[in-house]
């Protein structure tokens, strides 16, 4: 069974996970771009990448896609931004046909006993799948956190199956 797991914000990624193998088939950093809003470089989701990313999670079998379920707080900046990805990211599996379920972060995070920190985070990912560490580290050894969230989400979606 192939599973995905999405991470939605502009740091995140998606990852397809085997279930049956075990084995991490693909991580894509949430695809993104710089624009510039009132005077300031500001990043935004690249929705024509998002798609086709989504699309090659159809041809390659993904069964079900998890994506986490967040939203903005308050007065929390980007959070207008986070909750417009998240609604894009459902839209794309709907239009694709895609099965697609949400999962809280405490949910999910509780389950497999993961620290709410990003480096937390990124060592649990690591234990969790420990033949394929490098793909949560960038090339100087820096976090990939938001691979490391997608990859646990997907093995709590095979949890689920």
């Amino acid at each position: 069974m192939l599973i995905a797991g999405i991470d939605p914000g502009l740091d995140g990624a998606i990852v397809a996970y085997d279930a049956d193998a075990g084995t991490l088939l693909a991580p894509w950093d949430m695809p993104t771009y710089s624009k510039l809003v009132a005077r300031r470089e500001r990043r935004r989701l690249d929705l024509v990448e998002i798609d086709k990313v989504i699309e090659t999670l159809v041809l390659i079998g993904v069964d079900v896609v998890w994506i986490e379920d967040v939203a903005g707080r308050g007065n929390q900046v980007g959070g207008g931004q986070l909750s417009y990805g998240v609604g894009v990211l459902h839209a794309f599996c709907v239009a694709r046909r895609l099965r697609y379920e949400v999962i809280s972060p405490g949910a999910w995070k509780a389950r497999l006993r993961a620290p709410a920190g990003k480096e937390g985070a990124t060592q649990r990912a690591e234990a969790l799948f420990p033949k394929q560490r490098a793909l949560f580290r960038g090339p100087k050894g820096g976090k990939m956190d938001g691979r490391a969230e997608a990859a646990m989400i997907a093995f709590y979606g095979a949890m689920r199956k």
